[in-house]
C-alpha cells in the first residue's frame, strides 16, 4: 500500500502532460514524390534548316525540312511534385517508330507562393539527314559511285535552363519557359568510294564529324483547361508549344585516298552556320491526380 501511494501520485501528476500532448495536431508527414498529372497527345513538328550549298559537302544541307502537317508527333507526359516547390516532367514521345526515341525530363522549382519559378532540364530527339550522296554526284561528274540513297539519323541532345512562369486557376493552367540550350549533335562518319570514267584511279574520301554543340533559344508554352472532375480528380484538354531556334554547323575532317591508304591528304572543313529552326505543337488530354 505504501509503495502504491507514491505510483498513484506521479500517474495523477503526468497525466495532463500526456493529455496536453495528444491534443496537439499531427505532425505533418514528411515530403514525398506524388504523381500530380498523366498526359497522353499527339501533334506536328515542323524543322526549317537553311542551305548553305558551298563547294564542300555540307551534311546539314540535306536534313528534312517538313511542316507541321507531315511529321506526327505522339507522346505521354509524366508531371511529378515533391515538397510544394519542385516539380518533375517527364516526356517520352515518338515520330517515327513504336518504340518512344525522344525524351524529355524537366524540374521546375518555384517558391511557395510564387508564379516565377526557374526550370531546367535534358532532351534528346532525332532528326534525319537524307541524300547527302548527291553532292559527289553533281560535283564528281567524272566517278562512278554508288548512286544509292544515303540516310543518316542524327541524335541532338540539349541541355537547358531559364525563367519560367506557372499561373494556376480554378479550372485552367498557364506556364511560359524561357530558355537556353545548349545542343549537341553527336560525332559521325561516312565514306564514299569512286572510280574515274575511262581511267583505273580509284579514291576513297572519309568524312569524320566533330562534336558540334550550339546554343538555342528554346522557349515553352503549355495551357490546360479542366473539362470534368470527380472525387477531387481532373480531366482535361492542353495544348503545348515549343520552339529551338538558333545557328547549327557541322564541322568533320575530311581524308581523301587514292589507289592507296599511303597516297592520301586530309583537311579539316569548317561548315557555314544554318538557320535551325525546329517547332513542335501537341494536344492531348490530361488527369490531374
Amino acid at each position: 500500500m505504501k509503495n502504491l501511494l507514491p505510483a498513484l501520485i506521479l500517474a495523477i501528476a503526468i497525466n495532463p502532460i500526456f493529455a496536453g500532448m495528444a491534443q496537439q495536431p499531427d505532425t505533418p508527414p514528411p515530403a514525398s514524390l506524388q504523381i500530380k498529372k498523366a498526359a497522353l497527345w499527339l501533334g506536328g513538328r515542323s524543322m526549317q534548316v537553311n542551305a548553305s550549298k558551298g563547294s564542300q559537302l555540307d551534311f546539314l544541307d540535306y536534313a528534312d525540312n517538313s511542316r507541321l502537317t507531315e511529321f506526327f508527333l505522339l507522346g505521354f507526359s509524366l508531371q511529378l511534385q515533391y515538397h510544394e516547390i519542385f516539380q518533375l516532367s517527364i516526356d517520352a514521345f515518338t515520330a517515327d517508330d513504336i518504340v518512344p526515341n525522344s525524351l524529355k525530363l524537366q524540374l521546375l522549382t518555384q517558391p511557395r507562393g510564387s508564379w516565377i519559378g526557374l526550370n531546367a532540364g535534358f532532351m534528346r530527339y532525332p532528326f534525319l539527314i537524307t541524300g547527302f550522296e548527291g553532292f559527289h554526284l553533281d560535283q564528281d561528274p567524272d566517278f562512278f559511285a554508288d548512286a544509292n540513297t544515303r540516310q543518316r539519323r542524327m541524335h541532338d541532345l540539349c541541355l537547358f535552363a531559364g525563367p519560367g512562369i506557372s499561373l494556376q486557376g480554378k479550372s485552367t493552367f498557364l506556364s511560359v519557359n524561357f530558355n537556353v540550350a545548349y545542343a549537341t549533335l553527336l560525332p559521325f562518319s561516312e565514306s564514299f568510294r569512286q572510280k574515274q570514267a575511262n581511267s583505273n584511279l580509284r579514291r576513297e574520301i572519309i568524312y569524320k564529324t566533330q562534336t558540334s554543340s550550339s546554343f538555342l533559344f528554346f522557349p515553352e508554352l503549355t495551357f490546360g483547361a479542366d473539362i470534368a472532375s470527380f472525387t477531387g480528380k481532373k480531366i482535361g484538354l492542353q495544348i503545348q508549344a515549343s520552339m529551338l531556334s538558333g545557328n547549327r554547323h557541322i564541322h568533320y575532317d575530311k581524308t581523301v585516298r587514292q589507289w592507296s591508304e599511303e597516297n592520301q591528304s586530309s583537311e579539316k572543313v569548317r561548315s557555314q552556320g544554318h538557320r535551325f529552326e525546329k517547332t513542335d505543337i501537341t494536344m492531348g488530354i490530361y488527369y490531374r491526380f
